[in-house]
Order: structure tokens, then C-alpha cells, then sequence
């Protein structure tokens, strides 16, 4: 199994989460996610998928994301996963979380490593198909004006969820755009306009709270 780098955040319940970052890499905006799911008492294992690399702008994130390949993403996720149970303990429930391109990672390795549970916010993974080996519920958060995702999840992922009979809850923000649970971009970089949103982020991250305290009963 090859090693990857994560940041790892001991908690103070028997939850974990496998945290992926955004296309920007582990900076200090995804690390701040990392400390607000410890907050709450998590585990987090906050796996670098960019191995220290911070992308500069969108288009040095997205070269650095089609170096990925889904064996990296399952290898990284289930990397992620041990170490987590090697730190926590047999007891240990353990899911998955990301944004963006880390909830596509988030969705791909819940389908390829036995984790309790998924938040994947507005995040696309390689194969659709492959949900048919989730052990757990999955979040999927979107932004209404999602034009990239939306289109992806309406017409191939939630089909596939269905087909396999996946649980999986749903969250549409309305009249939001992709990025908007990401506080330092104002705009947003693909085009659009506005693109944070504070009343749709804090609604998101209480709802991916609440999903995982459920999940992990």
C-alpha cells in the first residue's frame, strides 16, 4: 500500500473522518475544514492528495487533478482509512468528506473501501457505477447553479444510487454557485458571480454534522 501525507487531528468520540480537499490542495482553507470537523470532536485524517503541492490558481489545481488516477484515489483513501483505525481503534466509525474534487475522492473511496458513511459536497467521481459498493448513506450537497455537476448527478450518479439501492440524501442550495461553502472566493472562479454564501454554507455544514452524528449511531 503506498503511503500518503495527511494531516491527522485526534478527536474525542469513536467517529473519524477521511477529509479530501478542494482543487486548491491542502491549504489553509482545507485545513481550517479539517479543524472545525475536530471541533465537533472528530477524528480527521486530512489526506494530501497533491502530496504538499498548493495549486496556485484552477488551472494548476485541475493539471494537478488529472495526474490522479482512480487506483491513486482508492489507494490514498484506503491509506487514510487504516490510519485512522490503527489510531482510533476497533470501535472506530469512520466516513468520508470533501469538496469539490475532494468529494468526488470522498465518493470514490466510500465505494471502494468499507467507510460508515460519505459527505460529498457538489464533488464528481470517476465511475458512477461503482456506488454499488457503498456500505453506508452518502450526503450529496449541490449549488442549484451548478451547471458542471448538477447535470452529472441528475443524469448518471443519482440513477446509479437508485439502480444499486443506495440511501443517499440530497441538499439543493438554491440561486448558489459551485464553490459556495468556500469562504475566500468571493467570486467564484469558474464564472457565475457571487460564489460564497454564508447562510447556504452554515445550513450545509449543520446538515453534514447532523448526517454524520446520525450515521455514526
Amino acid at each position: 500500500m503506498s503511503d500518503w501525507p495527511l494531516v491527522l487531528k485526534r478527536g474525542r468520540t469513536n467517529v473519524g473522518v477521511v477529509m479530501v480537499h478542494d482543487i486548491t490542495g491542502l491549504d489553509p482553507v482545507n485545513l481550517s475544514f479539517a479543524q472545525k470537523l475536530n471541533d465537533e470532536g472528530f477524528w480527521v485524517a486530512a489526506v494530501d492528495m497533491f502530496r504538499g503541492h498548493k495549486a496556485k490558481d484552477i488551472q494548476e489545481g485541475m493539471a494537478l487533478r488529472q495526474k490522479l488516477t482512480p487506483d491513486d484515489m482508492t489507494q490514498a483513501m484506503r491509506f487514510a482509512h487504516d490510519k485512522l483505525r490503527s489510531e482510533m481503534g476497533a470501535d472506530a466509525i469512520i466516513g468520508s468528506m470533501g469538496f469539490c474534487m475532494g468529494g468526488g475522492v470522498a465518493l470514490h473511496g466510500a465505494s471502494h473501501v468499507p467507510y460508515a458513511f460519505c459527505v460529498d459536497y457538489y464533488g464528481r467521481c470517476p465511475n458512477p457505477d461503482d456506488v454499488r459498493g457503498l456500505r453506508g448513506p452518502v450526503l450529496l450537497i449541490l449549488a442549484s447553479e451548478d451547471d458542471n455537476i448538477n447535470p452529472w448527478a441528475y443524469s448518471q450518479l443519482l440513477p446509479k444510487l437508485d439502480e444499486h439501492r443506495k440511501r443517499a440524501h440530497v441538499e439543493i442550495y438554491p440561486a448558489v454557485v459551485h464553490p459556495f461553502h468556500r469562504p475566500d472566493w468571493i467570486e467564484s472562479p469558474w464564472g457565475g458571480g457571487k460564489s460564497y454564501d454564508k447562510q447556504s454554507a452554515d445550513d450545509a455544514w449543520a446538515r453534514a454534522m447532523a448526517f454524520i452524528k446520525a450515521s455514526a449511531r
